[in-house]
């Protein structure tokens, strides 16, 4: 059996465009990730065929997949999210119910691509959105075909973007798109 996984990936800021700043800080990264419903989106999107993970799958052998503490994991919790963006400074200043950069200034806005070449492209974009916003950041959704989109990935002309994989049965080409070098 052969499987596969979707992602929204993050812009950790090694393209030769940098990604806005505070995802550039790993604790607002920390903050993002709690504020992800993975097990909601399976559900609405996969109507529970599918499985949250807990780190990128390599292969369709479980064995290479590691295995995590339930306690290491982002589990879904907004409230969470929501005491990390307030004690790393991102607060809503003007009250206008968005986060802006510690010191102030303009809200946070993340620009998210969505897969406009895949049937939930939309959809996860309308959900991070929605995610997004429940713990103030606001989310700019722009739609690209799967050959922009690569082009807008290459570039790191974007903040966040839904992707889907089906790797190879052998995890070491999957491993090697990981790394810097590739």
């Amino acid at each position: 059996l052969q499987g596969g996984f979707d992602e929204i990936a993050l812009n950790g800021g090694k393209a030769a465009n940098q990604p806005h700043p505070a995802l550039l800080d790993l604790a607002f990264r920390q903050a993002l990730a709690r504020g992800i419903d993975k097990a909601g989106a399976t559900e609405d999107l996969w109507f529970g065929y599918g499985e949250p993970a807990t780190a990128v799958s390599m292969g369709a052998d479980f064995k290479w997949v590691p295995d995590i503490a339930e306690a290491e994991q982002f589990a879904y919790d907004p409230a969470l999210a929501n005491k990390l963006l307030d004690e790393a400074g991102y607060l809503d200043t003007d009250g206008d119910g968005l986060r802006e950069m510690p010191g102030g200034g303009d809200n946070i806005t993340l620009r998210h691509a969505i897969n406009t070449d895949t049937d939930l492209g939309q959809a996860v974009g309308e959900l991070f959105s929605g995610w997004m916003n429940a713990i103030g950041i606001d989310v700019q959704l722009d739609s690209y075909d799967q050959d922009q989109l690569f082009g807008v990935i290459v570039d790191g002309t974007y903040d966040t973007f839904y992707w889907g994989w089906v790797p190879f049965v052998d995890p070491n080409p999957m491993l090697s798109y990981w790394t810097e070098a590739e």
